[in-house]
């Protein structure tokens, strides 16, 4: 018989420890003005049927890499990315480093993603007035061309 395994409640990564940095051009910063940011790979597959089975099986065909953020709006990268393509039809190279780091959660150490050759889709929040006490935030969401991990996260012991 297994014994019974449970999680150690200071494993759970709390995902405000991480930092973001934003690669330019070559100019790294923080991106100190994140609310949010996600980087996700998504598996594209297609369905293969076969004679004598109801359920088809599914092969990975192909993959893209998706980034989603959400800041305050106090620095203008966005902006000079936009104004970088519209005065050249180049955008900037961009590398964002995602790196979680909770204190808490020793055992299983630091775990960082760098998403490369990133681009940015769709709207860039250019100028915004409101007659409320609104923050100025703006989303942005964008692809990456590859993923690597420079640092991995352990397993934790209890796992094993």
């Amino acid at each position: 018989m297994m014994r019974r395994v449970e999680m150690k409640p200071g494993d759970a990564v709390l995902a405000k420890e991480a930092e973001v940095l934003l690669t330019i051009d070559g100019k790294r910063v923080k991106w100190a003005t994140l609310i949010n940011f996600e980087l996700k790979y998504n598996v594209k597959t297609k369905e293969v049927p076969a004679v004598g089975s109801i359920v088809p099986g599914r092969k990975a065909t192909g993959a893209d890499i998706q980034w989603s953020a959400q800041a305050y709006k106090v620095d203008s990268m966005a902006q000079d990315a936009v104004q970088k393509y519209i005065e050249t039809g180049v955008m900037p190279d961009i590398s964002i480093q995602c790196t979680n780091d909770d204190p808490a959660a020793a055992e299983i150490g630091r775990s960082t993603c760098v998403a490369n050759g990133c681009i940015i889709e769709g709207d860039v929040l250019l100028a915004k007035a409101a007659s409320n006490d609104d923050f100025v935030e703006q989303s942005l969401a964008g692809y990456a061309r590859s993923v690597t991990f420079p640092e991995k996260q352990t397993t934790p012991s209890y796992m094993l």
